[in-house]
């Protein structure tokens, strides 16, 4: 599985692109297999009302499925990217079950 990190007005560099890897690795790792890719970007949000926010994107893609894509918005970036991880293991577990069971 590849995770490609990019970020757009913040820096990803060190401990916020391992804490990325970490947390996809860990939710994804056991359909490995199954996932082509999952490209995560990250992105500083200036809202209209002058605070700052961080939106997490993550997309998959499947070998002979869609592909996933989810965001999460949040203060700190590190609790976007781990309400995005969390939502993308959920709905990548509930696609390929439905997957299997539609074989059956």
């Amino acid at each position: 599985m590849r995770i490609q990190v990019s970020a757009r007005r913040l820096d990803t560099s060190g401990r916020l692109r391992t804490h990325v890897e970490r947390r996809l690795r860990s939710g994804l790792g056991r359909f490995s297999s199954r996932i082509i890719d999952a490209p995560v970007t990250i992105t500083k949000l200036n809202r209209s009302d002058g605070r700052l926010d961080t939106r997490c994107r993550i997309q998959v893609r499947i070998r002979g499925l869609t592909q996933i894509v989810v965001e999460e918005v949040g203060k700190d970036p590190y609790i976007a990217v781990d309400r995005a991880a969390d939502k993308v293991r959920r709905t990548v577990a509930r696609k390929l079950n439905r997957a299997q069971e539609s074989r059956r």
